[in-house]
Parts: C-alpha cells; sequence; structure tokens
C-alpha cells in the first residue's frame, strides 16, 4: 500500500489530501502522468499545435480520416465560387489590395 497526494493529480483539491491505495493503483497513475508528459514532449517536440478557429482546412485535414462526401465537396465548390464572384465584383483599387494581401 502507498500513500499519494490527492492534490498532486486533481487540481481542484487546495489542501493536501493524503490517501492510502494499492500499488496497481499508484503504478497505474504513474504510468498516465509519465504517458501525459510524453505526449506533451512529443507534440512540442514536433511542433503539432494547430488552431481550431483557423478555416484555412489544416484543422479538418488534421482531424479527419476520411475523404470529403460529395455533398461536402459540391459545398466546398459552391463556396470557392461565391468567392470568386465576390473578388470579380470588387473594384480595381480593391481588387488590387487583395491580391497583394
Amino acid at each position: 500500500m502507498r500513500i499519494i497526494n490527492l492534490r498532486d493529480y486533481y487540481p481542484f483539491y487546495t489542501q493536501d489530501t493524503l490517501l492510502e491505495v494499492s500499488d496497481e493503483v499508484a503504478e497505474a497513475l504513474a504510468d498516465a502522468e509519465r504517458l501525459e508528459r510524453n505526449y506533451i514532449r512529443r507534440v512540442y517536440y514536433h511542433k503539432a499545435h494547430y488552431s481550431l478557429d483557423v478555416g484555412d482546412g489544416i484543422e479538418i485535414l488534421a482531424i479527419r480520416c476520411r475523404d470529403f462526401t460529395p455533398e461536402e465537396v459540391l459545398e466546398l465548390a459552391e463556396q470557392y465560387r461565391l468567392l470568386c464572384r465576390a473578388l470579380n465584383s470588387l473594384p480595381k483599387i480593391q481588387g488590387r489590395r487583395s491580391e497583394a494581401c
């Protein structure tokens, strides 16, 4: 039997709370903490930081493991067509500004 401090594992504990647990539970908690640290280190090393508030499609490719459905392809094509129409309807000065960006 080992004694663990719940404050080390749960952030909502504000005071030290000691609890006696079996060796298997203590090992499982230690393994989970070790795996979490290794995962964070791998993410940092490979610079795999993705933001879900950007609309360039990298998040979809990172999260998604399947191809686009035909409905999604049509929706993306329609969005692209509407974007091209909007850009073509701009005055020449604004068109040049948007192309420069």
